[in-house]
């Protein structure tokens, strides 16, 4: 019923049998709706109830139905198509990640920003009533941690220092770094061994002193977060200072298995890793190819670079035992 020629507004209301002064600005048949009718040749508004009318009931559920089915073939056409292109769009990331999951884990866990890490408060707080060992490559072990400051809580230190004691001891280990189970914070338990006859908590421990690079001496070492025993060399000697829960500082003179294991948990407050120290035709491709900027080379660097802290204690108050 669409016209196929443009006719005249005076026309078509003559044709319709309108009166044209009867129009108000409420009427749908607005100047600009009915020129636009006219010029696309659709029927308007009246027209199509007028054809529904003539129309047999069952012819118009008859159009409806087919309507419905079109549109909802058309639909599917557009959600299928979608799904092509995500499947190929998944494919096409995937064929570019590396083909191994260790490889897929790593770059999901690089997309993170920052490593995801407890402050203080959360350690100490009873959601976390225990702590879980991280494991490499998380990204959280390269973290360098910060210091405790001194308005810390000494209660929160006590539940740190007993939930790390308790997570020590089921891994069979004698010292541990608050680090490795995603603590941003420098302290370190160390359980009774040798020079050590009870449980001490080292907050903010440093190196201030080392024995001379010519008396390094090889150590065998198994880190919880890897699993694999290295062949490292570390100073024979190290001279430690640290805090207690009570703020007050301490010096602890090391050698043998415990200047050792201390130099092992202080490296974790940097973000570096036993395997840093071991040469790279040494290590597993896996170590070198997950692990991204920094390189190995970098990493061993700085690893080796044996430093030194400034002491907060007057050296008279050590009995000259700085000098080995």
């Amino acid at each position: 019923m669409a016209m196929s020629s443009i006719i005249t507004q005076d026309e078509w209301f003559t044709t319709k049998k309108l009166d044209w002064n009867g129009m108000n600005q409420h009427d749908e048949y607005s100047n600009g709706n009915l020129i636009a009718s006219l010029e696309t040749g659709e029927d308007t508004e009246e027209e199509k109830l007028q054809t529904a009318f003539e129309e047999d009931p069952n012819e118009i559920r008859h159009k409806k139905k087919k309507k419905k089915k079109k549109k909802k073939k058309k639909d599917d056409g557009k959600d299928n198509e979608e799904t092509g292109k995500k499947k190929k769009k998944k494919k096409r990331s995937s064929d570019q990640k590396s083909t191994t999951a260790s490889s897929r884990d790593v770059e999901e866990l690089r997309d993170q920003e920052t490593p995801v890490t407890l402050s203080l408060a959360d350690a100490a707080s009873e959601y976390y009533p225990n702590f879980s060992v991280r494991k490499w490559p998380d990204p959280v072990l390269r973290h360098v941690t910060s210091n405790v400051p001194a308005s810390v809580e000494k209660r929160d230190l006590v539940v740190i220092a007993d939930k790390l004691e308790q997570t020590a001891r089921s891994k069979g280990v004698t010292a541990l770094a608050a680090q490795c189970c995603g603590i941003d914070a420098s302290i370190i338990v160390l359980l009774p061994q040798n020079d050590v006859h009870e449980k001490t908590l080292l907050v903010n421990p440093r190196i201030v002193g080392r024995s001379p690079a010519a008396n390094k001496v090889e150590c065998y070492e198994k880190c919880l977060t890897s699993q694999i025993v290295y062949n490292v060399w570390r100073d024979a000697r190290v001279v430690v200072e640290y805090g207690d829960m009570d703020g007050k500082t301490h010096v602890l003179h090391a050698h043998g298995e415990l200047a050792r294991c201390l130099q092992h948990e202080i490296d974790h407050d940097r973000g570096i890793l036993n395997l840093d120290l071991v040469e790279s035709n040494l290590l597993l491709d896996v170590f070198l190819e997950l692990e991204g900027p920094p390189t190995h080379a970098q990493r061993m660097e700085i690893a080796r670079s044996r430093t030194i802290s400034e002491s907060r204690i007057p050296v008279c108050s050590w009995n000259g035992k700085l000098s080995f």
